[in-house]
Protein backbone atom coordinates (compact mmCIF):
# COMPACT_ATOMS: atom_id res chain seq x y z
CA UNK A 1 0.00 0.00 0.00
CA UNK A 2 0.85 3.28 -0.66
CA UNK A 3 1.18 6.62 1.59
CA UNK A 4 0.68 10.21 0.88
CA UNK A 5 2.38 12.84 3.78
CA UNK A 6 0.83 16.01 5.09
CA UNK A 7 3.06 18.44 6.89
CA UNK A 8 2.21 21.55 8.21
CA UNK A 9 5.12 23.61 8.87
CA UNK A 10 3.08 26.28 11.66
CA UNK A 11 2.62 23.32 14.34
CA UNK A 12 5.39 21.18 13.05
CA UNK A 13 2.76 17.89 13.04
CA UNK A 14 3.33 15.59 10.59
CA UNK A 15 0.62 13.08 9.30
CA UNK A 16 0.43 10.06 6.74
CA UNK A 17 -1.93 8.05 5.24
CA UNK A 18 -2.20 4.93 3.17
CA UNK A 19 -3.55 5.41 -0.02
CA UNK A 20 -5.00 2.49 -2.82
CA UNK A 21 -4.52 3.90 -6.40
CA UNK A 22 -7.13 0.96 -7.15
CA UNK A 23 -10.07 2.04 -5.01
CA UNK A 24 -9.06 6.08 -5.65
CA UNK A 25 -7.92 6.10 -9.13
CA UNK A 26 -5.90 9.06 -8.59
CA UNK A 27 -2.29 9.17 -9.77
CA UNK A 28 0.36 11.73 -10.80
CA UNK A 29 -0.71 15.26 -11.78
CA UNK A 30 -4.56 14.53 -11.29
CA UNK A 31 -3.95 13.20 -7.80
CA UNK A 32 -1.81 16.51 -7.05
CA UNK A 33 -4.48 18.51 -8.03
CA UNK A 34 -7.24 16.78 -6.04
CA UNK A 35 -4.85 17.18 -3.39
CA UNK A 36 -4.40 21.12 -3.51
CA UNK A 37 -8.10 21.35 -4.23
CA UNK A 38 -9.14 19.32 -0.76
CA UNK A 39 -6.36 21.06 1.37
CA UNK A 40 -6.42 24.83 -0.14
CA UNK A 41 -9.05 26.68 0.44
CA UNK A 42 -10.85 29.05 -2.63
CA UNK A 43 -9.21 31.95 -3.14
CA UNK A 44 -6.49 31.64 -1.37
CA UNK A 45 -2.98 33.35 -2.19
CA UNK A 46 0.04 32.72 -3.54
CA UNK A 47 2.12 33.19 -0.33
CA UNK A 48 -0.93 32.43 1.92
CA UNK A 49 0.36 29.87 4.63
CA UNK A 50 -2.76 28.10 3.71
CA UNK A 51 -1.36 27.45 0.05
CA UNK A 52 -0.70 23.69 -0.05
CA UNK A 53 2.66 22.69 -2.17
CA UNK A 54 2.16 19.47 -3.43
CA UNK A 55 4.71 16.98 -4.47
CA UNK A 56 3.44 13.82 -6.71
CA UNK A 57 5.77 11.82 -8.44
CA UNK A 58 4.13 9.93 -11.34
CA UNK A 59 2.41 6.51 -11.21
CA UNK A 60 5.70 5.05 -12.44
CA UNK A 61 8.40 6.61 -11.49
CA UNK A 62 10.20 4.30 -8.48
CA UNK A 63 9.36 1.20 -11.12
CA UNK A 64 11.62 -0.37 -13.76
CA UNK A 65 9.91 1.72 -16.96
CA UNK A 66 12.14 3.72 -19.34
CA UNK A 67 12.55 7.52 -18.45
CA UNK A 68 10.08 7.56 -16.06
CA UNK A 69 11.72 9.90 -13.69
CA UNK A 70 9.24 12.56 -12.89
CA UNK A 71 7.14 14.26 -10.57
CA UNK A 72 4.40 17.60 -10.26
CA UNK A 73 5.17 20.39 -7.87
CA UNK A 74 2.01 22.10 -7.71
CA UNK A 75 0.35 24.90 -5.70
CA UNK A 76 -1.74 28.07 -6.21
CA UNK A 77 0.11 30.22 -8.27
CA UNK A 78 -2.74 33.19 -6.76
CA UNK A 79 -6.30 33.52 -6.02
CA UNK A 80 -7.54 32.43 -9.27
CA UNK A 81 -4.42 30.23 -10.84
CA UNK A 82 -2.45 26.76 -10.49
CA UNK A 83 1.34 26.87 -11.44
CA UNK A 84 2.55 23.57 -11.93
CA UNK A 85 6.66 22.34 -12.78
CA UNK A 86 7.04 18.65 -14.09
CA UNK A 87 10.13 17.69 -12.29
CA UNK A 88 13.10 15.60 -13.08
CA UNK A 89 16.55 14.77 -10.94
CA UNK A 90 16.71 11.72 -8.87
CA UNK A 91 13.69 12.75 -5.87
CA UNK A 92 11.05 10.65 -7.89
CA UNK A 93 12.32 7.32 -8.24
CA UNK A 94 13.32 7.65 -4.53
CA UNK A 95 9.99 8.98 -3.50
CA UNK A 96 8.65 5.76 -5.50
CA UNK A 97 10.83 3.47 -4.37
CA UNK A 98 9.49 4.47 -0.56
CA UNK A 99 6.15 3.92 -1.66
CA UNK A 100 5.14 7.81 -0.96
CA UNK A 101 2.27 8.80 -3.92
CA UNK A 102 2.39 12.16 -3.00
CA UNK A 103 3.79 15.02 -0.21
CA UNK A 104 1.80 17.81 0.76
CA UNK A 105 3.05 21.01 2.81
CA UNK A 106 0.62 23.50 4.16
CA UNK A 107 1.56 26.59 6.63
CA UNK A 108 4.09 28.12 7.37
CA UNK A 109 7.70 27.98 9.37
CA UNK A 110 8.29 31.53 11.20
CA UNK A 111 11.63 30.91 11.76
CA UNK A 112 12.68 30.04 8.47
CA UNK A 113 15.02 27.03 7.00
CA UNK A 114 12.94 24.47 7.58
CA UNK A 115 14.02 20.68 6.29
CA UNK A 116 11.41 18.11 5.67
CA UNK A 117 13.59 14.77 5.21
CA UNK A 118 11.79 11.59 4.38
CA UNK A 119 13.49 8.45 4.39
CA UNK A 120 13.18 4.79 5.06
CA UNK A 121 11.51 5.23 8.98
CA UNK A 122 9.17 7.91 8.24
CA UNK A 123 9.50 11.84 8.10
CA UNK A 124 11.07 14.41 10.16
CA UNK A 125 10.94 18.25 10.07
CA UNK A 126 14.27 19.72 10.85
CA UNK A 127 15.56 23.17 11.55
CA UNK A 128 18.78 23.65 9.60
CA UNK A 129 19.42 28.05 10.36
CA UNK A 130 23.01 27.27 8.62
CA UNK A 131 21.81 27.11 5.02
CA UNK A 132 20.50 30.61 5.67
CA UNK A 133 22.50 32.80 2.72
CA UNK A 134 23.81 30.10 0.76
CA UNK A 135 24.19 30.38 -2.48
CA UNK A 136 23.09 27.02 -4.02
CA UNK A 137 26.35 25.08 -4.27
CA UNK A 138 26.91 25.60 -1.16
CA UNK A 139 23.46 24.93 -0.17
CA UNK A 140 23.60 21.32 -2.05
CA UNK A 141 26.98 20.56 -0.52
CA UNK A 142 25.53 21.47 3.16
CA UNK A 143 22.70 19.00 3.01
CA UNK A 144 24.57 16.52 1.29
CA UNK A 145 27.04 16.88 4.04
CA UNK A 146 24.44 16.18 6.74
CA UNK A 147 22.16 12.95 4.52
CA UNK A 148 24.87 11.57 2.14
CA UNK A 149 26.37 11.96 -1.35
CA UNK A 150 22.93 10.11 -3.11
CA UNK A 151 19.87 11.80 -1.03
CA UNK A 152 17.83 13.59 -3.70
CA UNK A 153 16.88 16.90 -2.85
CA UNK A 154 14.57 20.11 -4.09
CA UNK A 155 14.67 22.95 -2.68
CA UNK A 156 14.92 27.17 -2.60
CA UNK A 157 17.73 29.90 -2.90
CA UNK A 158 18.22 32.98 -1.60
CA UNK A 159 15.78 34.99 -4.49
CA UNK A 160 12.73 32.62 -3.25
CA UNK A 161 13.63 33.50 0.12
CA UNK A 162 13.30 37.12 -1.25
CA UNK A 163 9.88 36.09 -3.05
CA UNK A 164 11.19 36.52 -6.37
CA UNK A 165 9.17 35.12 -9.42
CA UNK A 166 11.41 34.63 -10.91
CA UNK A 167 12.88 32.28 -8.55
CA UNK A 168 12.81 28.49 -8.98
CA UNK A 169 14.00 25.86 -6.97
CA UNK A 170 16.90 23.53 -7.40
CA UNK A 171 16.51 19.47 -8.03
CA UNK A 172 19.61 17.58 -7.59
CA UNK A 173 20.62 15.06 -10.29
CA UNK A 174 22.15 11.34 -9.31
CA UNK A 175 25.31 12.20 -7.93
CA UNK A 176 27.59 13.41 -10.48
CA UNK A 177 28.06 16.40 -12.72
CA UNK A 178 25.86 18.50 -13.12
CA UNK A 179 24.75 18.13 -9.53
CA UNK A 180 21.38 19.87 -10.06
CA UNK A 181 18.66 21.96 -12.31
CA UNK A 182 16.75 24.88 -11.41
CA UNK A 183 13.84 23.95 -13.64
CA UNK A 184 12.53 26.54 -16.06
CA UNK A 185 9.03 26.37 -14.67
CA UNK A 186 9.79 26.11 -10.94
CA UNK A 187 8.54 28.56 -8.47
CA UNK A 188 11.24 29.01 -5.55
CA UNK A 189 9.25 31.92 -3.92
CA UNK A 190 6.23 29.60 -2.63
CA UNK A 191 8.38 27.51 -0.70
CA UNK A 192 10.39 30.46 0.33
CA UNK A 193 7.08 32.07 2.07
CA UNK A 194 6.98 29.19 4.05
CA UNK A 195 10.33 29.32 5.09
CA UNK A 196 10.98 25.78 3.32
CA UNK A 197 14.61 25.42 2.72
CA UNK A 198 14.52 22.08 1.19
CA UNK A 199 12.61 18.64 1.10
CA UNK A 200 15.57 15.85 1.08
CA UNK A 201 14.65 11.95 0.54
CA UNK A 202 16.77 9.26 1.25
CA UNK A 203 17.11 5.01 1.56
CA UNK A 204 19.23 2.64 -0.18
CA UNK A 205 16.36 1.11 -2.24
CA UNK A 206 16.09 1.42 -6.41
CA UNK A 207 13.09 0.98 -8.40
CA UNK A 208 11.07 -0.80 -5.51
CA UNK A 209 7.93 0.72 -5.67
CA UNK A 210 4.98 -1.64 -5.03
CA UNK A 211 3.95 -3.52 -8.19
CA UNK A 212 1.53 -6.14 -8.74
CA UNK A 213 3.55 -7.86 -11.83
CA UNK A 214 6.67 -6.74 -11.93
CA UNK A 215 8.36 -9.44 -14.22
CA UNK A 216 6.27 -8.34 -17.20
CA UNK A 217 6.40 -4.66 -16.18
CA UNK A 218 9.85 -5.40 -16.82
CA UNK A 219 9.68 -6.49 -19.87
CA UNK A 220 7.26 -4.20 -21.05
CA UNK A 221 9.37 -2.01 -20.15
CA UNK A 222 11.95 -2.78 -22.48
CA UNK A 223 9.41 -2.76 -25.66
CA UNK A 224 8.78 0.31 -24.27
CA UNK A 225 12.51 1.31 -24.42
CA UNK A 226 13.30 0.44 -27.93
CA UNK A 227 10.24 2.46 -29.24
CA UNK A 228 11.74 5.31 -28.19
CA UNK A 229 14.97 4.61 -28.86
CA UNK A 230 13.98 3.87 -32.59
CA UNK A 231 12.33 7.51 -32.66
CA UNK A 232 14.99 9.67 -34.89
CA UNK A 233 14.03 12.62 -32.05
CA UNK A 234 14.13 10.86 -28.71
CA UNK A 235 17.30 8.35 -30.40
CA UNK A 236 19.74 10.79 -32.09
CA UNK A 237 18.74 14.38 -32.41
CA UNK A 238 17.66 15.17 -29.06
CA UNK A 239 20.54 13.88 -27.28
CA UNK A 240 22.47 15.56 -29.50
CA UNK A 241 21.47 19.02 -30.30
CA UNK A 242 19.15 19.70 -27.27
CA UNK A 243 15.30 21.45 -27.55
CA UNK A 244 16.57 24.90 -28.71
CA UNK A 245 18.60 23.74 -31.27
CA UNK A 246 15.61 21.17 -31.84
CA UNK A 247 12.92 23.84 -31.82
CA UNK A 248 15.04 25.71 -34.34
CA UNK A 249 15.16 23.26 -36.84
CA UNK A 250 11.75 22.34 -36.84
CA UNK A 251 11.07 25.87 -37.56
CA UNK A 252 12.87 25.77 -40.60
CA UNK A 253 11.87 23.03 -41.92
CA UNK A 254 15.04 21.27 -41.11
CA UNK A 255 15.42 17.61 -41.72
CA UNK A 256 15.82 15.55 -38.62
CA UNK A 257 19.34 13.91 -39.82
CA UNK A 258 21.51 11.18 -37.86
CA UNK A 259 23.68 13.63 -35.72
CA UNK A 260 27.27 11.92 -34.41
CA UNK A 261 28.08 12.01 -30.93
CA UNK A 262 29.87 14.85 -29.63
CA UNK A 263 33.87 14.91 -30.16
CA UNK A 264 35.65 13.01 -27.84
CA UNK A 265 37.88 15.26 -25.55
CA UNK A 266 41.76 14.19 -25.06
CA UNK A 267 42.70 13.14 -21.92
CA UNK A 268 44.85 16.06 -21.57
CA UNK A 269 42.65 18.52 -22.27
CA UNK A 270 39.99 17.37 -19.37
CA UNK A 271 39.25 18.76 -16.43
CA UNK A 272 40.54 16.82 -13.41
CA UNK A 273 37.73 15.98 -11.21
CA UNK A 274 36.92 12.70 -8.76
CA UNK A 275 33.38 13.20 -9.90
CA UNK A 276 31.71 11.26 -12.66
CA UNK A 277 29.93 12.85 -15.31
CA UNK A 278 25.96 12.34 -15.67
CA UNK A 279 24.10 11.78 -19.19
CA UNK A 280 20.94 11.30 -17.56
CA UNK A 281 18.88 13.50 -15.53
CA UNK A 282 17.27 10.41 -13.60
CA UNK A 283 17.71 6.67 -13.85
CA UNK A 284 16.45 4.55 -16.38
CA UNK A 285 16.49 7.18 -18.42
CA UNK A 286 17.12 5.90 -22.10
CA UNK A 287 17.45 9.61 -24.20
CA UNK A 288 20.03 11.44 -22.09
CA UNK A 289 19.92 15.15 -21.90
CA UNK A 290 23.16 15.75 -19.91
CA UNK A 291 26.70 16.42 -21.11
CA UNK A 292 25.50 15.83 -24.70
CA UNK A 293 24.26 19.08 -26.61
CA UNK A 294 26.29 19.92 -29.05
CA UNK A 295 27.10 23.47 -30.64
CA UNK A 296 27.75 24.28 -33.94
CA UNK A 297 31.48 24.73 -32.47
CA UNK A 298 31.70 21.41 -31.02
CA UNK A 299 31.14 22.44 -27.44
CA UNK A 300 29.35 19.95 -25.12
CA UNK A 301 26.50 21.80 -22.55
CA UNK A 302 25.80 20.21 -19.50
CA UNK A 303 21.87 20.52 -19.25
CA UNK A 304 19.05 21.90 -21.60
CA UNK A 305 18.61 24.69 -19.59
CA UNK A 306 22.40 26.17 -20.55
CA UNK A 307 21.58 25.80 -24.26
CA UNK A 308 17.90 27.51 -23.62
CA UNK A 309 20.25 30.36 -22.46
CA UNK A 310 22.47 30.76 -25.02
CA UNK A 311 19.37 30.55 -27.69
CA UNK A 312 17.96 33.59 -25.40
CA UNK A 313 21.20 35.69 -25.26
CA UNK A 314 21.65 35.41 -28.80
CA UNK A 315 17.68 35.92 -29.71
CA UNK A 316 17.50 39.39 -27.15
CA UNK A 317 20.82 41.02 -27.13
CA UNK A 318 23.07 39.15 -30.12
CA UNK A 319 25.32 37.89 -27.62
CA UNK A 320 27.49 34.48 -28.82
CA UNK A 321 30.26 34.24 -26.46
CA UNK A 322 30.92 31.01 -24.91
CA UNK A 323 32.93 32.07 -21.57
CA UNK A 324 30.08 34.73 -20.53
CA UNK A 325 27.17 32.37 -20.92
CA UNK A 326 28.94 30.02 -18.44
CA UNK A 327 29.74 32.70 -15.92
CA UNK A 328 25.96 34.45 -16.27
CA UNK A 329 24.82 30.60 -15.91
CA UNK A 330 26.84 30.29 -12.83
CA UNK A 331 25.99 33.10 -11.33
CA UNK A 332 21.53 32.28 -12.39
CA UNK A 333 22.07 28.96 -10.75
CA UNK A 334 23.67 30.27 -7.77
CA UNK A 335 20.60 32.69 -6.85
CA UNK A 336 18.30 29.54 -8.10
CA UNK A 337 16.74 31.90 -10.74
CA UNK A 338 15.49 30.84 -14.19
CA UNK A 339 17.76 31.15 -16.64
CA UNK A 340 16.22 31.78 -19.71
CA UNK A 341 13.76 34.28 -18.30
CA UNK A 342 16.43 36.51 -16.74
CA UNK A 343 17.57 37.09 -20.21
CA UNK A 344 13.87 38.11 -21.34
CA UNK A 345 13.17 40.08 -18.28
CA UNK A 346 16.51 42.07 -18.73
CA UNK A 347 15.66 42.80 -22.18
CA UNK A 348 11.98 44.64 -20.87
CA UNK A 349 14.63 46.38 -18.17
CA UNK A 350 16.55 47.50 -20.35
CA UNK A 351 13.66 49.15 -22.48
CA UNK A 352 11.81 50.55 -20.02
CA UNK A 353 14.91 52.03 -18.33
CA UNK A 354 16.18 53.31 -21.55
CA UNK A 355 19.66 51.32 -21.10
CA UNK A 356 21.91 50.14 -23.51
CA UNK A 357 22.07 46.26 -22.80
CA UNK A 358 26.11 44.81 -22.18
CA UNK A 359 27.75 41.64 -20.99
CA UNK A 360 28.34 44.10 -17.67
CA UNK A 361 24.93 45.33 -17.38
CA UNK A 362 23.34 41.98 -17.13
CA UNK A 363 26.17 40.61 -14.77
CA UNK A 364 24.96 43.91 -12.92
CA UNK A 365 21.50 43.17 -13.03
CA UNK A 366 22.32 39.94 -11.16
CA UNK A 367 24.01 41.71 -8.64
CA UNK A 368 20.75 43.90 -7.56
CA UNK A 369 18.92 40.74 -7.39
CA UNK A 370 21.28 39.39 -4.75
CA UNK A 371 21.13 42.64 -2.96
CA UNK A 372 17.16 42.44 -3.26
CA UNK A 373 17.45 46.19 -4.53
CA UNK A 374 14.23 48.07 -5.89
CA UNK A 375 16.16 47.11 -9.23
CA UNK A 376 16.81 43.66 -8.42
CA UNK A 377 13.06 43.12 -6.95
CA UNK A 378 11.92 44.58 -10.58
CA UNK A 379 13.80 42.61 -12.61
CA UNK A 380 12.97 39.46 -9.98
CA UNK A 381 9.02 40.70 -10.76
CA UNK A 382 10.22 39.08 -14.77
CA UNK A 383 8.89 40.58 -17.78
CA UNK A 384 5.08 40.85 -16.80
CA UNK A 385 5.80 42.96 -13.20
CA UNK A 386 8.21 44.93 -15.47
CA UNK A 387 4.92 46.15 -17.85
CA UNK A 388 2.68 46.44 -14.73
CA UNK A 389 4.98 48.78 -13.62
CA UNK A 390 5.33 51.02 -16.55
CA UNK A 391 1.64 51.20 -17.58
CA UNK A 392 2.53 54.09 -19.96
CA UNK A 393 5.11 52.31 -22.17
CA UNK A 394 2.62 49.95 -24.38
CA UNK A 395 5.50 48.49 -25.59
CA UNK A 396 6.69 46.45 -22.48
CA UNK A 397 3.62 44.10 -23.13
CA UNK A 398 4.73 43.09 -26.53
CA UNK A 399 8.10 41.71 -24.66
CA UNK A 400 6.39 39.62 -22.10
CA UNK A 401 6.89 35.76 -21.31
CA UNK A 402 3.63 34.24 -23.52
CA UNK A 403 2.30 30.77 -21.67
CA UNK A 404 3.01 28.23 -24.54
CA UNK A 405 -0.30 27.53 -24.94
CA UNK A 406 -0.53 31.02 -26.82
CA UNK A 407 1.18 29.71 -29.69
CA UNK A 408 -1.71 26.85 -30.38
CA UNK A 409 -3.19 28.80 -33.12
CA UNK A 410 -0.67 29.06 -35.35
CA UNK A 411 -0.26 25.32 -35.98
CA UNK A 412 -3.15 22.22 -36.74
CA UNK A 413 -1.43 19.07 -35.43
CA UNK A 414 -2.16 16.06 -36.68
CA UNK A 415 -3.04 12.87 -33.97
CA UNK A 416 -3.09 9.08 -35.00
CA UNK A 417 -4.70 7.08 -32.48
CA UNK A 418 -7.69 5.07 -33.67
CA UNK A 419 -9.97 4.40 -30.32
CA UNK A 420 -13.87 4.65 -30.51
CA UNK A 421 -13.72 6.29 -27.54
CA UNK A 422 -12.32 9.49 -29.00
CA UNK A 423 -14.54 9.85 -31.73
CA UNK A 424 -15.23 13.55 -32.55
CA UNK A 425 -12.23 14.66 -29.86
CA UNK A 426 -10.11 17.42 -32.17
CA UNK A 427 -6.72 16.81 -32.58
CA UNK A 428 -5.09 19.27 -30.88
CA UNK A 429 -7.21 18.34 -27.35
CA UNK A 430 -6.01 15.07 -28.08
CA UNK A 431 -2.39 15.68 -28.13
CA UNK A 432 -2.94 17.80 -24.57
CA UNK A 433 -4.73 14.98 -22.72
CA UNK A 434 -1.46 12.65 -24.33
CA UNK A 435 1.05 15.11 -22.70
CA UNK A 436 -1.53 14.81 -19.50
CA UNK A 437 -0.96 11.04 -19.95
CA UNK A 438 2.82 10.99 -19.35
CA UNK A 439 2.47 13.71 -16.48
CA UNK A 440 0.65 11.24 -14.76
CA UNK A 441 2.43 8.33 -15.07
CA UNK A 442 6.25 9.59 -14.75
CA UNK A 443 7.57 10.02 -17.95
CA UNK A 444 9.76 12.69 -19.39
CA UNK A 445 8.54 14.71 -21.55
CA UNK A 446 11.20 14.34 -24.65
CA UNK A 447 9.85 10.61 -25.11
CA UNK A 448 6.53 12.52 -26.19
CA UNK A 449 7.90 12.43 -30.04
CA UNK A 450 8.20 8.38 -29.56
CA UNK A 451 5.10 8.36 -27.30
CA UNK A 452 2.36 10.75 -28.34
CA UNK A 453 0.11 9.58 -31.80
CA UNK A 454 1.07 5.91 -31.39
CA UNK A 455 -0.93 3.75 -30.92
CA UNK A 456 1.93 1.20 -30.34
CA UNK A 457 3.11 3.30 -27.89
CA UNK A 458 -0.18 4.15 -26.04
CA UNK A 459 -1.00 0.75 -25.94
CA UNK A 460 2.38 -0.23 -23.72
CA UNK A 461 1.68 2.26 -21.34
CA UNK A 462 -1.30 0.54 -20.72
CA UNK A 463 -0.06 -2.65 -20.16
CA UNK A 464 2.47 -1.42 -17.57
CA UNK A 465 0.09 0.67 -16.06
CA UNK A 466 -2.14 -2.86 -15.90
CA UNK A 467 1.39 -4.86 -14.28
CA UNK A 468 1.68 -1.87 -12.19
CA UNK A 469 -1.94 -1.83 -10.07
CA UNK A 470 -3.23 -5.10 -10.91
CA UNK A 471 -6.43 -3.27 -12.44
CA UNK A 472 -7.53 -5.29 -15.68
CA UNK A 473 -9.51 -3.80 -18.27
CA UNK A 474 -7.27 -0.66 -18.91
CA UNK A 475 -6.43 0.56 -22.17
CA UNK A 476 -4.85 3.05 -24.18
CA UNK A 477 -8.32 4.87 -24.11
CA UNK A 478 -8.51 4.46 -20.17
CA UNK A 479 -5.42 6.42 -19.38
CA UNK A 480 -6.16 9.32 -22.17
CA UNK A 481 -9.55 9.12 -20.53
CA UNK A 482 -8.03 9.93 -17.01
CA UNK A 483 -5.71 12.71 -18.14
CA UNK A 484 -9.24 14.39 -19.96
CA UNK A 485 -10.83 14.14 -16.36
CA UNK A 486 -7.49 15.88 -14.87
CA UNK A 487 -7.67 18.71 -17.34
CA UNK A 488 -11.30 19.12 -16.57
CA UNK A 489 -10.97 18.85 -12.70
CA UNK A 490 -7.71 21.62 -12.93
CA UNK A 491 -10.31 24.15 -14.83
CA UNK A 492 -13.24 23.70 -12.85
CA UNK A 493 -11.12 24.17 -9.79
CA UNK A 494 -9.45 27.71 -11.11
CA UNK A 495 -13.48 28.41 -12.05
CA UNK A 496 -14.42 28.11 -8.88
CA UNK A 497 -11.11 29.93 -7.58
CA UNK A 498 -12.59 33.03 -9.93
CA UNK A 499 -10.63 32.47 -12.94
CA UNK A 500 -12.95 34.21 -16.14
CA UNK A 501 -11.21 31.87 -18.75
CA UNK A 502 -9.22 29.46 -17.49
CA UNK A 503 -6.43 28.29 -19.44
CA UNK A 504 -4.96 24.42 -20.27
CA UNK A 505 -1.35 24.44 -18.16
CA UNK A 506 0.81 22.81 -20.45
CA UNK A 507 4.56 22.63 -20.44
CA UNK A 508 6.48 25.11 -22.23
CA UNK A 509 8.64 22.07 -24.31
CA UNK A 510 4.85 22.08 -26.23
CA UNK A 511 6.31 24.96 -28.20
CA UNK A 512 7.98 22.03 -30.14
CA UNK A 513 5.20 19.28 -30.11
CA UNK A 514 3.21 22.18 -31.54
CA UNK A 515 5.54 22.15 -34.70
CA UNK A 516 6.61 18.92 -34.87
CA UNK A 517 2.96 17.41 -34.76
CA UNK A 518 1.90 19.56 -37.63
CA UNK A 519 4.84 18.67 -39.79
Amino acid sequence: MEKIYTVDLSTGRIEHREYDIRREKLYGRGLAVALLAAETPLKTGRYAPENALVFTPGLFAGCRAPSAGRMTVLAKGGETSIQVCNVTGNMPQKLGSLNVCAVVIKGADRDGNAVLHIGEDGAELLHMPELGALYTDDLVAALKSRFGREAAIVGTGMAGDMRMPLSTFFCTYPDGEPEYSCPRSGFGDIPGSKGLRAVVVTGSAYFSRECAAPEEFARTGKELASLIVRNEICGSALPAHGSITLLRLLKSGGAMEKSPPPPRVAASEKRPSSRKKNYCCAPMCVIGCLNRHSAADGATYDAPDQSELVAALKNCFGIDDEDFTRRLQRRLRSLCLVLPEFVTAARSYFAAKGLAPSQPALLALVDEIERGSKAGRLIGSRTEGIAAAFPDNPALRKLTDRPAITDEKSFTVKMDLAYEELTGVDDMTLMYRQIFVLENLGICMFAAFALVSSMEAVELLARLFRCKTGLSGVTGATLIADAANCLAAESAYTAANGAAAPQTNVPSFTKVLYRYFSR
